[in-house]
């Protein structure tokens, strides 16, 4: 395998394609100046040294929003769907998340598919976390509320079927603390933050008794 590309394909605009790199035992990339929707299909394939087709994978129904980040995780399969002959565990074939960073308190829609190469074998979604709280799933679509505190937070998703298999994947997400502050007038005023430091930055402030500064270089969440 020499490289594995992916390709975003939206209705009524230009695919975009870009070649992934190489870490470890996956293969990542960043994709920018993509248009926000609702629909959009991602399409990876991996190709040998001499253009190939090796393995194919796609996620689908993906969400994209402007100055938001969505996780994208596709895994390849062979290009024409097999059938087992001895019990295997399922696999899962996408996980999405968007967006990828939140606010404490806000939610995050999380789209997962699988499939089992032994059939007549039913599949089982299950989604946990080590803080905040999921909806009841639907069509493979969960939502999930972040806690009230910021951290890095590992979402799990595993798919089992009937004889007890199963197969897990999990996504980070960013988790970032709701910052306040006390005006003089006796009310609460919000401001936007620096990541990584108590700076406030940004012209954000409810409140005209408190007058947020902005540092070079700060990036506001």
């Amino acid at each position: 395998m020499a490289k594995i590309q992916v390709t975003v394909n939206a209705p009524g605009e230009e695919a975009v394609t870009k070649d992934l790199t190489r870490s470890s035992s996956q293969w990542t990339g960043t994709l920018t100046g993509l248009t926000e929707g609702t629909d959009r299909t991602f399409d990876a394939v991996a190709l040998d040294a001499g253009g190939a087709r090796l393995y194919t994978g796609q996620a689908a129904g993906v969400v994209l929003t402007d100055g938001e980040d969505t996780l994208v995780f596709i895994t390849l399969d062979e290009l024409t769907a097999s059938t087992a002959t001895q019990p295997e565990a399922p696999i899962l074939t996408s996980l999405t998340a968007h967006p990828a960073e939140v606010r404490a308190g806000s939610t995050v829609t999380l789209r997962a598919t699988a499939r089992d190469r032994n059939p007549g074998d039913t599949i089982r979604l299950e989604w946990t976390a080590p803080g905040g709280a999921f909806s009841s799933p639907a069509d493979g679509v969960i939502t999930w509320t972040a806690p009230s505190s910021g951290a890095t937070l590992l979402l799990g998703c595993t798919a089992s079927d009937t004889q007890g298999l199963g197969s897990s994947l999990s996504i980070p997400i960013e988790v970032r603390a709701v910052s306040s502050t006390g005006s003089s007038g006796g009310g609460r005023v919000c401001c936007k933050h620096c990541g990584g430091s108590s700076k406030p930055c940004g012209d954000s402030c409810i409140s005209s008794s408190y007058k947020c500064t902005k540092p070079a270089g700060c990036a506001c969440y």
